[in-house]
């Protein structure tokens, strides 16, 4: 409940003001409809003025809730329709994956990795059709499946390997002439990178180390002993004298 005297909000049990003090048990009954007196004792205040009081005070409370929950609403609206923006932007620009092979990087590591690799498979069928042929198991399927020629192509079946190798020198040519690197490719494809420049303060003094504050704890314990060192003290004292 608002007081409709200082505007202060008190709880709903509270019969008076913190604030000013006012009988807000009276501001309750009024606006339960109950039949008071005009006057409402030393604090001199109309009933009807009150009650008025009381209602503007309440819809402008509902208005200026009303109006933060609009202002919260259009926000989160706008928030997004701004997602939603860099979601399309992002979606429009190229994926890193569809450019980066275009860096001599990129071309040089799958042109070696093509040529190490065509090379051990060439080197693996070579030696298997070399092993059929000495052993005659390529004439034998010759024979079997009657088609001139079969034992020479299966022969002849490991330079399949040269086309990967040649694949290799290719892209090593490309990279080599052709490709850029892939700091130009990241400039040319990806927005700048926007860097808050934090400057510091110049300033003519020496700004100290944060400290921890004293333990209250400690603080207390400290004077309890020096009283009780002094009072120890005094009390020596007329012993003596």
């Amino acid at each position: 409940m608002f007081c409709p005297k200082c505007g202060f909000e008190s709880p709903e049990e509270n019969r008076f003001c913190k604030s000013c003090g006012a009988n807000l048990q009276l501001v309750s009954d009024v606006m339960g409809g109950k039949q008071l007196p005009i006057m409402l004792g030393q604090f001199g205040i109309d009933v009807e003025k009150l009650k008025r009081g009381a209602r503007s005070l309440r819809n402008a409370h509902h208005h200026k809730a009303d109006t933060n929950s609009q202002s919260v609403m259009e926000t989160a609206a706008e928030l997004r329709r701004v997602r939603r923006e860099e979601r399309r932007q992002r979606a429009r620009q190229p994926k890193p994956r569809e450019w980066l092979r275009y860096s001599w990087q990129h071309n040089l590591r799958d042109g070696l990795m093509s040529i190490f690799g065509g090379a051990g498979l060439g080197a693996v069928l070579f030696f298997l059709s070399r092993t059929a042929s000495d052993i005659g198991l390529l004439k034998q399927l010759e024979d079997q499946s009657q088609v001139k020629g079969l034992e020479l192509m299966l022969r002849l079946v490991w330079l399949f390997a040269a086309i990967p190798v040649l694949k290799g020198l290719a892209q090593i040519l490309y990279a080599a002439f052709f490709a850029e690197s892939i700091a130009k490719l990241t400039d040319r494809f990806l927005p700048p990178q926007q860097q808050a420049q934090i400057e510091a303060p110049v300033t003519g003094t020496i700004n100290r180390p944060i400290s921890a504050p004293p333990s209250v704890t400690e603080q207390t314990t400290n004077i309890l002993e020096k009283e009780k060192e002094l009072r120890i003290t005094q009390e020596a004292e007329r012993a003596t004298s």
